[in-house]
């Protein structure tokens, strides 16, 4: 799945980095690569309030269940069997402006 900053300008795919809350602000969401050295990190979404930041990543936790179960989340071993990948959209996750969480 791939994951889009909220002001569209970053696109990372969401199986290579780490996304999580920012320990020093709580209200930015940040991601960086998982097997880098690079020390960059990417800002993908800010937020006016904690809970707003926190509401963002449940939903971007909750889009990529619905994303890579295919079922909403919930995954029964015969779906795994008879289809192991079975993608169904949203593909692409963007960041939700502030207003509209």
């Amino acid at each position: 799945m791939r994951v889009i900053s909220q002001d569209g300008r970053i696109d990372l795919p969401y199986e290579q980095i780490v996304v999580e809350n920012n320990t020093v602000d709580k209200i930015t969401i940040i991601a960086y690569a998982v097997d880098s050295y690079d020390d960059t990190v990417w800002k993908l979404a800010e937020y006016s309030t904690e809970e707003k930041a926190e509401k963002a990543m449940k939903t971007l936790r909750t889009e990529y269940e619905r994303h890579f179960f295919g079922n909403g989340g919930a995954m029964a071993m015969a779906d795994f069997y008879v289809q192991p990948f079975a993608f169904i959209p949203p593909k692409v996750f963007r960041f939700p402006p502030d207003s509209e969480v």
